[in-house]
């Protein structure tokens, strides 16, 4: 499971596989998740109520993996890398080898991938914002 995640200002992505037990912290910042116990507190919180809503033991052996990703320069673009690594993997032919081999980069996302995230989201979200403005009047 892929969660997108704003703890405040800033977007992280979490993806839980309970069928290994593994959780990955995918953070823009590659800011170690030593250094938000909330989020590590709350990570393991949720991971064992996705469990027990599943009639999945709950395991005592949970792993928590820090990936190394693309790094934002910036202190506002953490969104769309969010969005940009959720849809490289969601469109990767093997996962696995994606979270293995392709996220290991820390070099920034080139300018033309941030702005085609912006421009998807675009082209997706406006619409609906706009029916919601429209019905609300």
């Amino acid at each position: 499971m892929v969660v997108p995640w704003n703890h405040g200002k800033h977007w992280v992505c979490v993806i839980l596989v309970p069928q290994v037990n593994h959780v990955y912290y995918l953070d823009p910042l590659n800011a170690p998740i030593t250094n938000r116990p909330v989020i590590l507190r709350t990570i393991k919180e949720a991971y064992d109520t996705y469990l027990m809503k599943r009639s999945m033991e709950i395991s005592k052996n949970l792993s928590i993996k820090e990936l190394v990703c693309p790094h934002q320069l910036s202190n506002v673009k953490c969104g769309y890398y969010v969005m940009r690594m959720i849809k490289d993997l969601v469109q990767s032919p093997n996962r696995c080898d994606y979270i293995k081999k392709e996220l290991i980069d820390k070099k920034p996302y080139p300018k033309a991938m941030i702005d085609e995230m912006r421009e998807e989201w675009a082209i997706d979200m406006l619409p609906q914002l706009q029916s919601h403005r429209i019905m609300d009047h």
